[in-house]
């Protein structure tokens, strides 16, 4: 049986949450927010992450920015690939053709 949804989060009760936080001592003017989440671990919210991001830009406000890490763990250094490595003979070769992140095409792991 599917665990049935006993709470659930609006833009609305993010955004109180966030104001109710310690950490809501934001500059008056461009606070840079760096957000490391993870939206399992909050709960159930209705719309998802795009709630999550909208609560969030709420909570910086227009001249606010936030920064979330997109993890591309493909265009890293393959000499530190380990899952699966690259063979030695290969590293300059896969380091020299590997495309550069593009924001519309390369894929990231959000863990």
């Amino acid at each position: 049986m599917d665990k049935v949804i006993d709470q659930a989060f609006s833009r609305s009760d993010l955004l109180r949450d966030l104001r109710l936080h310690p950490f809501d001592r934001l500059p008056a003017e461009g606070p840079v927010v760096v957000v490391h989440s993870s939206l399992k671990s909050i709960g159930y919210v209705i719309g998802g992450a795009e709630t999550v991001v909208r609560a969030l830009s709420d909570w910086v406000g227009e001249d606010g920015t936030l920064v979330f890490p997109a993890f591309s763990d493909s265009l890293s250094d393959p000499e530190q690939w380990h899952h699966p490595p690259v063979a030695p003979h290969l590293v300059e070769k896969v380091r020299a053709n590997l495309p550069p992140f593009d924001l519309n095409l390369s894929q990231i792991d959000t863990g």
